[in-house]
Parts: structure tokens; sequence; C-alpha cells
């Protein structure tokens, strides 16, 4: 924890639960990193224009790649 979260995320907390009294103590170690809160950069999308032209370009693409393979 303290060498590969706290340097990214000072302020991660790690919980312990112990319940050492059952027949079978349990010890339970977690930790919640919320990465998209961390990590995600949003990216706006393309437009609507230079989507349509890339798919229609592939679309061509596949289309002559058939052609070509069942003649």
């Amino acid at each position: 924890m303290e060498k590969e979260v706290l340097p990214f995320v000072p302020d991660a907390k790690a919980f312990f639960k112990e319940d050492l009294g059952k027949k079978k103590p349990v010890v339970k170690t977690g930790a919640e990193i919320p990465f998209t809160r961390y990590f995600y950069k949003y990216q706006k999308p393309e437009p609507v224009g230079v989507l349509k032209s890339k798919i229609s370009d592939l679309e061509n693409e596949i289309t002559q790649d058939m052609r070509s393979l069942f003649e």
C-alpha cells in the first residue's frame, strides 16, 4: 500500500476487519480505489460527419476485399 498506492493517492485508506472471537478467526482486508476518479480523462468524441466517413470508407474497403476474395 505504501509503495504502490499512497504515492498516487495520498488520502487512500485500507480497511481491516477482524473477528477473533469465533472458532475460526476471520480477517478481512480490503481497499477501495476509485480508478475512474483518479485516472479517467474525458476525451470529446469525434464529430458525427467524421465518424460517418470513416465507417463508409471501412465498408467500401471490406466490400472490395470480399469481391476480390470471391472472384
